[in-house]
């Protein structure tokens, strides 16, 4: 698999989400992770490269997100980086891209 530009950043593809992982509970869930995020108050401005492909309005679209991934060889990841993002991890779901830093 290799990388691949959408939208203006380079996706990199790092792996699938575990079973654990895939839950919608549980101390490893994903999704549990995803809303302590969004609940948590920011002690640091947001950093400059923070992608802002939040919804339709500012540029995201799951499927052209997928089909850009499917030509890299990587339809069946669920996790990636971003050039210029250290390890800070993405998880595109249907209306928005995740950041998911803890999960690696």
């Amino acid at each position: 698999m290799k990388g691949f530009r959408f939208k203006g950043f380079t996706f990199r593809p790092f792996r699938q989400l575990t079973a654990e992982e895939k839950r919608t509970s549980g101390q490893n869930s994903a999704w549990r992770r995803v809303r302590t995020q969004e609940t948590a108050p920011q002690t640091t401005p947001e950093p400059a490269l923070e992608p802002v492909l939040k919804d339709k309005e500012s540029g995201w679209d799951y499927r052209a997100f997928y089909q850009a991934a499917k030509q890299a060889g990587a339809s069946k990841i669920d996790l990636f980086m971003v050039a210029g993002r250290g390890s800070q991890l993405f998880l595109p779901v249907q209306n928005n891209l995740l950041a998911l830093p803890e999960l690696a």
